[in-house]
């Protein structure tokens, strides 16, 4: 039936003016003449690994395996799932998949004999897609505030270091130190500041970086509510910080203390930097901030809430940010996939980013320009930001190239109830916003739902905000927008600042809810006016659904593959793909007969 109304709305025989119920009935209709959808359980899938390399020997010995762990990230590993590296069993899965966030998360442990290769999952549904893992050398550690003793060797079960500085500047390339259960707070008395880990002058190498990573199953919490300044210090007067995984780790804020949760000063490098699978949360503003230039960084998996809060201290004059990649120089290969930044303060007045690219030159850095290039942004939830979901809009004043070369990917993200609190500034904001000089973009597969639904402030807002100029270009495909019926809403969807960049855009989905300002743009082809139907929205993190119902107008409505092999939740996208951040969970082929001769369709308003 789906394939019946795209057919005639390609040529013109149909009039989109369908209430949810009137499309309704027409299923009904049509269900009577054979409409099918198969289900089946998915194969697993793979998202990322908190470790891409390690070695398989010198660590904890159980069982007779004693090499790194590693936990995997993705989704449908069923509850006792099969795991291989290079396709052999060498290694011992520690404990069942839990859940994280939306997806899952299992550890394993390496055995002696495990070599180069990729990790698969398997179950009784199939075998998921490989993730590559290098087997190398490096040395394993342990670090326990609880029975630690520095004077220790380091060394699994019971000879652990006890603080976290000490280990950070004992590791050579290569090393893992993993934290127990238990709360470090301390003020590193090795670091020029006052930060609970400085890694200012600690560096790792390429295919050989350093890693502090949470011990499998407890929670091991890096705290910054003391006196301490922030939790972890990269890169500040103390030299460069480079090529360090940082995992599975509580860094904790709050108690009007850290203005920040990790710094990364604009001053010394920062290359290979990779935050994967922790909790961050409590900063006075910032959670995390990248100033300066880099190269390679994997932001993936993390828990990012709670960054900006007056009940911590912040100032009533400045804005909070999740993620903030600041410029001060060339930031290239940014990585941003499966975070969920959301905020739980619930405080009125509260004005928040969940991510933002911006830079800062040349207005405050003696010409140093600032050049993103190759941005990823990919498979995230924005949830209930007071600003954006997410701003990727470059340089002060747009007088610098957005990129010297690469284009900006943004694909599978749910942003969700964005832009509608900002007292302190007076403005209703948008759910994401793109722009300036250089900038080219592809805007794939996302779902908008309900932002810029603020009632202050006269600044125009929507799902998007675009800007730019005559070197920008912008490609706004397979999306969904769902637009607050009531807000302050009184732009459309896509409010665009500048007529100037080059825009595209096909097989969105518009869906106004009653709004009458909110209207497709011009220039998008082939657009879908109705309810996407969605299994349970809501701007509530905890119990939104926004899977599609079986009978929903976007399934199978893209018309090419314009993303990833996946969705957000690791379901295979179809042939053609279905609009938004989730394909139809569990569907097979969909049977489409020939509607009825004598069908007739009244199209109501």
């Amino acid at each position: 039936m789906l394939r019946v109304i795209r057919i005639l709305r390609r040529k013109r025989l149909f009039v989109w003016n369908l209430t949810s119920f009137t499309l309704l009935s027409m299923m009904v209709l049509l269900s009577g003449a054979g409409l099918t959808f198969g289900q089946t359980s998915p194969a697993p899938r793979l998202f990322f690994t908190d470790l891409d390399s390690g070695p398989n020997s010198g660590g904890e010995s159980v069982s007779g395996y004693a090499g790194a762990y590693v936990t995997l990230y993705g989704n449908n590993f069923g509850t006792s799932p099969t795991v291989t590296l290079n396709g052999v069993s060498c290694l011992r899965v520690v404990g069942a998949p839990v859940s994280w966030l939306w997806y899952q998360k299992i550890a394993v442990q390496l055995g002696a004999s495990c070599a180069t290769g990729t990790f698969v999952v398997s179950t009784a549904n199939g075998a998921s897609n490989g993730v590559s893992f290098t087997v190398r050398s490096g040395m394993i550690y342990c670090v326990n505030i609880s029975t630690g003793n520095n004077s220790n060797n380091g060394h699994f079960p019971s000879s652990c270091w006890k603080d976290a500085y000490f280990a950070k500047n004992t590791m050579a390339n290569g090393d893992i130190a993993y934290f127990r259960a238990g709360t470090w707070s301390a003020v590193d008395p090795t670091g020029p500041d006052n930060d609970t880990i400085d890694l200012s002058g600690r560096n790792g190498a390429s295919g050989n970086p350093k890693a502090l990573i949470g011990y499998p199953g407890e929670t091991a919490t890096i705290s910054c509510t003391g006196n301490t300044s922030e939790c972890i210090e990269i890169g500040a007067r103390g030299g460069a910080s480079t090529w360090w995984t940082i995992a599975e780790l509580d860094l904790a804020g709050g108690g009007n203390f850290a203005h920040y949760i990790i710094d990364l000063e604009n001053n010394n490098a920062r290359d290979g930097m990779r935050w994967v699978g922790n909790k961050i949360h409590g900063a006075k503003a910032v959670n995390v901030v990248y100033q300066g230039l880099f190269t390679s960084s994997d932001f993936l998996g993390n828990d990012d809430y709670n960054y900006w809060s007056v009940a911590n201290g912040a100032n009533s004059n400045e804005r909070g940010y999740g993620l903030y990649y600041g410029g001060y120089g060339t930031q290239s290969n940014i990585n941003v996939q499966y975070n969920r930044f959301w905020n739980d303060q619930g405080t009125a007045g509260i004005s928040t980013k969940g991510m933002q690219i911006y830079g800062h030159c040349p207005a405050d850095c003696a010409g140093i320009n600032d050049y993103f290039k190759n941005v990823t942004v990919a498979n995230n939830q924005f949830f209930d930001n007071c600003m954006e979901g997410a701003a990727i809009n470059g340089t002060d004043g747009g007088t610098q190239p957005w990129v010297g070369s690469g284009t900006t990917y943004v694909y599978n993200n749910l942003i969700v109830g964005n832009g509608s609190c900002d007292t302190i500034k007076g403005y209703t904001y948008s759910g994401m916003q793109f722009g300036d000089v250089g900038m080219t973009a592809k805007v794939w597969n996302n779902t908008f739902y309900l932002n810029a639904g603020g009632s202050i402030g006269g600044q125009p807002a929507g799902d998007i905000d675009l800007y730019g100029d005559s070197t920008s270009s912008y490609d706004i495909s397979n999306n969904i927008f769902y637009a607050e019926p009531t807000g302050q809403f009184y732009s459309n969807f896509i409010y665009e600042e500048s007529s100037q960049p080059a825009r595209v855009g096909s097989d969105n989905l518009f869906f106004s809810n009653g709004n009458s300002n909110a209207k497709a743009p011009s220039w998008a082809t082939n657009s879908i006016p109705l309810d996407p139907l969605f299994v349970n929205p809501s701007i509530t993190y905890g119990s939104a659904n926004f899977h599609v119902q079986p009978v929903s107008p976007v399934i199978g409505a893209g018309s090419k593959a314009l993303n990833a092999a996946a969705d957000i939740a690791g379901t295979p996208r179809l042939s053609p793909p279905s609009l938004g951040a989730y394909e139809l969970a569990g569907a097979t082929t969909v049977v489409r007969p020939s509607p009825p001769t004598n069908l007739q369709v009244t199209a109501v308003q």
